[in-house]
């Protein structure tokens, strides 16, 4: 940076000129900015020089706005001005292009831009800002929360600007941070794919970006590739994307059927569009609803793609604008007619009324193909076509008669450019008769024809007149509108008056009830009271009850395990009562089979006992066959008292007691029988008869004892042997084989009665004893 020059020597040298303070900017800022100028451009500060800075503010400076186009601002003055403007609180819009800063003006203004708070709009076209300027810009965006304009673009010609890939990365970010800026344009800056890719994740990213321009950054179709997904979900409403190289838009008229697209404004002009890429446009404009101006301007359409995107009119609700200048159509005759008929069938099947201007200039239609479009706008009243372009289409005076019928007829057109054709004299004059009763058009461009002076400025003077009309026409409408204004500000005004009324009728009910609310806060405060004193009483009453209710469940929980165990008891007791009365049953039942064996046996034993008494009478000597008898009557008495006591402990107990008592024992057996001859006691009576109950006759130590009839034997006197009274002595001959057979016959029924009477005793004695 070179040295600061000396100061002038006179002081105030800008107290002479007559400058009013605009915008918060002083004569003492102008001089400071101006000095620093001088120091850029090399130049002496003379007062002229001066002069005419202070005539640039004076005329480009008002209380928001400072314009300071082409100006020669450098870097030193860049530097000044954003000192000047660092806290100024008026200016809100700021233009600084074509003046050549560079990257350390970028920088300079980047710095202002982080701390002021009132610059919404900043203009920054050409000015050699490159990489390091543009990314000192886009850093500050991200921190700025008020800047919602951006303009980087290049014009054609002058110091372009060249931000580059570099600068387009950290504008990436700063999408990301700002969600304040509202446009941004980067027209002509040499961005890349790598930056477009960039731009593209930060516009996901980013919800207020509503307008963006990207032209002549020669994008091609991998650029629009990746554009077209981020506006998938980008809020975006204007892309310009024109002279970016592009022929392939299959993929970004995908983006123009699916329901999230917001365009509005959509440029692509300037590009190799070719009918591949018209024909998915028409197809895409056919189902679209947001877009509302297409531009389609210098491409390479041919007659098929004009075809679908004029015959997409016939659907679309929202285009008011469609621009197909200049796209080289071949005039071929045939072609342009199914162009021209494309245009009247979607215009008149469905009654289009939204589109508003269609530019169909430089297309070579000719003739037929005007006539065509021209009788559809003069027969078909809903077309509401504003502007119309014809410009360079070849067309002679057979269409411009047509034209000017045309204007008779049509009340909605108010500009038309019949430019660049080979209209002549004939068609001036028609034009002019048509204008006489068409008040509307305001605008007529029938330059580069063969037209006449005098038919020229006839149509120039109808023309301003059309226009003074309109001004009067609308003078007149403003005026209607403020008189309509004003009635209705008459009736607001009433309106106002009877809405204060209501206003006061409602303050001063609405005090009434602000009274009735103290009262009723008084009122609800001591019921508030009364009810956390009812809360206590009771919280108290269900502590209470709470204490009741547990020691009631400890009661019940008693009842229920006393319960319990009284049905275990019970239970028990029921199982053992059933117990003893089956085994009562059982014994019952026992006691009856014997006591029907016993009242058998006791027959059994009655019969015996007859039949012993008759056989038994004479049999004296058996003595020691009934020993050996004995014997074995009590093994069987043994072996019957181990069953029963392997049957039943307590009858064992009982057989015990009863053995005990009736004296059946072993040695009471032997007792009862002697082991020696023993005396027969002879009566002279009858036989002595055997007892009948075994267990009295077994008790006593009875023996049985026989004579035969008519015999005795004598006191004191024993049986010798040899002797008819000895048991051993054996009969012989055959009476005593006889004898011994009768006798062991009778033994053998002597020893089974008694082990039956004894089984009976027993039995009998058990069942007492139960």
């Amino acid at each position: 940076m070179q040295p600061r020059p000396p100061p002038n020597p006179h002081p105030a040298p800008w107290a002479g000129f007559t400058y009013e303070t605009r915008g918060g900017i002083t004569p003492s800022h102008i001089h400071s900015i101006f000095e620093a100028k001088a120091l850029d451009l090399g130049l002496l500060t003379t007062f002229e020089r001066e002069d005419r800075f202070f005539e640039i503010f004076r005329k480009n400076c008002t209380h928001n706005k400072l314009v300071l186009e082409k100006c020669g601002i450098g870097p030193r003055a860049t530097s000044q001005l954003s000192r000047v403007l660092l806290r100024n609180p008026y200016i809100t819009f700021l233009f600084l292009n074509g003046n050549n800063f560079k990257d350390e003006g970028a920088i300079e203004l980047a710095r202002m831009l982080r701390r002021n708070t009132t610059i919404t709009h900043l203009d920054l076209r050409s000015n050699g800002i490159g990489g390091s300027g543009g990314a000192a810009l886009m850093q500050a965006l991200s921190e700025n929360k008020h800047l919602t304009s951006l303009d980087l673009s290049s014009l054609t010609g002058i110091f372009r600007n060249h931000i580059s890939d570099s600068g387009s990365t950290v504008f990436a970010m700063a999408l990301r941070d700002n969600q304040v800026v509202h446009s941004v344009s980067l027209n002509g800056n040499g961005i890349g794919l790598y930056g477009i890719q960039a731009i593209a994740s930060g516009m996901i990213e980013n919800y207020s970006l509503r307008i963006l321009d990207l032209g002549s950054n020669n994008l091609r179709n991998e650029g629009l590739k990746t554009l077209a997904r981020a506006l998938m979900f980008a809020p975006l409403e204007r892309l310009t994307l024109s002279r970016n190289n592009i022929d392939d838009v299959l993929d970004f008229s995908v983006v123009l059927l699916s329901p999230n697209c917001r365009l509005k404004y959509l440029d692509l002009s300037d590009n190799r569009i070719k009918n591949d890429g018209g024909n998915a446009l028409g197809a895409a404009l056919a189902k679209n609803t947001s877009l509302t101006h297409l531009d389609l301007s210098d491409n390479e359409l041919g007659t098929q793609a004009f075809k679908d995107i004029l015959g997409a009119l016939s659907d679309n609700t929202t285009l008011k604008t469609l621009n197909l200048n200049r796209n080289k159509l071949e005039n071929i005759p045939g072609q342009t007619l199914i162009i021209a008929q494309s245009f009247t069938d979607a215009m008149t099947q469905n009654h289009n009324t939204k589109l508003r201007r269609l530019d169909l200039g430089g297309n070579n239609l000719g003739d037929d193909s005007a006539k065509i479009i021209v009788k559809t706008l003069a027969k078909v009243p809903t077309i509401k076509l504003n502007s119309l372009d014809l410009s360079s289409n070849v067309l002679s005076d057979v269409s411009g008669l047509e034209i000017a019928a045309m204007l008779q007829e049509n009340k909605h057109l108010t500009a038309l450019s019949l430019r660049n054709n080979e209209f002549h004299n004939e068609t001036g004059e028609a034009l002019k008769k048509g204008m006489d009763s068409n008040d509307r058009i305001i605008l007529l461009d029938i330059t580069f024809n063969d037209i006449s002076y005098k038919s020229f400025s006839g149509i120039e003077r109808i023309i301003e007149i059309n226009k003074r009309k309109l001004t009067r026409t609308k003078a007149q409408s403003f005026r209607d509108e403020i008189n309509r204004l004003l009635a209705q500000e008459v009736r607001l005004g009433q309106t106002r008056i009877a809405i204060q009324n209501q206003i006061e009728a409602r303050k001063q009910a609405e005090a009434l009830a602000e009274a009735e609310l103290v009262i009723l806060n008084k009122e609800r405060d001591e019921g508030d009271a009364q009810k956390q004193e009812i809360q206590s009483e009771m919280e108290l009453v269900q502590a209470d009850i709470q204490a009741i209710k547990t020691e009631l469940e400890g009661l019940i929980a008693e009842s229920h395990a006393r319960k319990s165990q009284h049905d275990m008891e019970m239970k028990l007791e029921e199982s053992r009562k059933e117990r003893q009365s089956r085994e009562l049953y059982e014994l019952h039942t026992a006691t009856q089979k014997k006591n029907a064996e016993f009242e058998k046996y006791k027959t059994e034993e009655a019969r015996v006992l007859e039949a012993a008494k008759s056989t038994l009478s004479g049999d004296k000597l058996m003595n020691n066959q009934v020993k050996s008898d004995f014997r074995f009557f009590e093994d069987q008495i043994a072996s019957l008292n181990a069953r029963l006591e392997a049957t039943n402990p307590k009858v064992r107990r009982n057989l015990s007691k009863e053995a005990s008592k009736t004296g059946l024992t072993r040695s009471n057996t032997s007792k009862a029988i002697p082991r020696n001859n023993s005396k027969l006691s002879r009566t002279n009576s009858k036989p002595a008869a055997v007892k009948s109950s075994p267990s009295r006759s077994s008790s006593k130590g009875n023996v049985l004892s026989s004579s035969k009839p008519g015999t005795a034997s004598k006191p004191g006197t024993a049986s010798k042997p040899g002797t008819a009274g000895s048991l051993s002595d054996k009969p012989r001959g055959p009476t005593a084989t006889a004898a011994r057979r009768t006798h062991k016959k009778h033994k053998e029924e002597v020893v089974d009665l008694v082990c039956v009477c004894v089984c009976v005793c027993l039995c009998v004695c058990v069942c007492v004893c139960v």
